[in-house]
Parts: C-alpha cells; structure tokens; sequence
C-alpha cells in the first residue's frame, strides 16, 4: 500500500512538473506569433516535436513544432457534421460500416490542407488522411 502511494506521488509530481515547465522561447514566440488569440494553451514534448493544444473563439486545436521551434502542423478539431460529403463518401466506399471516432482539419507547413479522420471498422483503428475532394493520401492501421 505504500508503494501505491508513493508510486502515485510520484506520478502526479511528474504530471504536475511537466506542466509548468515553460515553453522554450524560440516555441513559445513561434507559437504567440502565429496564434495570437490562443486562449487554454497547454502543452507536452514527446521527445521530438512539442504539442501544443489551444483554444481560439470556440475552436479547438493542435499545433505541432520541432524542438528547434519550426512549426510543422497545425489541426482543428473537427465533428463529424464538418466533415464534406466527398471525405465522408469515400471514407464510407473504402471502410464499410465505420463508425467515426475523431476528426481534424489539418494545414501543414508546405502548405498542404487535408482532414485526418480516425475510424473503426472490421474490429480495426484507421487513420485516413483524405483531401477536401476525397482523395484518400494515407492509410495508418
């Protein structure tokens, strides 16, 4: 019983101290640079980019930075209502009796805008990343 105690004290320093740990600053000005209206920013690092979750107006986000301080990718958090008929055609054409689990708009920094969608179908996870049009770029299992 101790040791759960103690295991748990620990887990929550660990928790608690990752937190606060600042953003370094070239992150930290990179990101306020770009999201000037970020609002319930919180943060972790794991190991190679940063990511960083942030609210603007009612809109949930991710944004994504090496740990030099390049920004890589961000993602609004979307429903499945703001998925387009195109994606969701072709997500239903490839994957047959999917149920939707999550869903982000993405914008990367080569300029490229697609929806990553995560399904489930035939007792499987899927992340399917699809162009505005529905033309499915990338299959993860």
């Amino acid at each position: 019983m101790k040791n759960m105690h103690l295991i748990l004290a620990m887990l929550i320093c660990t928790m608690t101290f990752a937190q606060e740990e600042p953003l370094p600053n070239e992150i930290s000005d990179s990101f306020y640079a770009k999201y000037p209206k970020a609002r319930y920013v919180s943060w972790y690092n794991d190991g190679d980019n940063y990511k960083i979750d942030f609210e603007i107006s009612s809109d949930s986000f991710t944004a994504i930075y090496t740990n030099d301080g390049s920004w890589t990718e961000t993602g609004k958090i979307i429903s499945d209502l703001e998925i387009p008929d195109a994606v969701l055609s072709s997500i239903d054409k490839e994957f047959p009796d999917n149920e939707i689990s999550y869903g982000e708009f993405i914008e990367n920094n080569t300029g490229e805008k697609f929806y990553r969608i995560s399904v489930y179908s035939d007792d499987n996870y899927y992340t399917i990343g699809l162009t505005p049009d529905g033309k499915i770029i990338h299959v993860e299992q």
